[in-house]
């Protein structure tokens, strides 16, 4: 399945944070954040909780909005 990029984005503009933001936390490039936004590039269970806290929201939010339903 894939990534539910409409909520990730929007949760982004509520926080103020940008898509390279999360790049840097991520320590990743913006065109690969846009991959993974799109499906196109596996997100790394390593990255996941590091995408939730940075989008202050649980890690299991975080795996529903990767496409995994729990």
């Amino acid at each position: 399945m894939k990534p539910d990029r409409e909520y990730i984005v929007a949760r982004l503009a509520k926080l103020g944070k940008t898509q390279t933001s999360l790049g840097q936390e991520l320590k990743i490039d913006r065109a690969q954040v846009t991959r993974l936004l799109d499906g196109s590039r596996r997100v790394r269970l390593d990255e996941v909780e590091t995408i939730a806290r940075f989008l202050d929201i649980s890690t299991i939010e975080m795996l529903r909005r990767l496409g995994l339903n729990l």
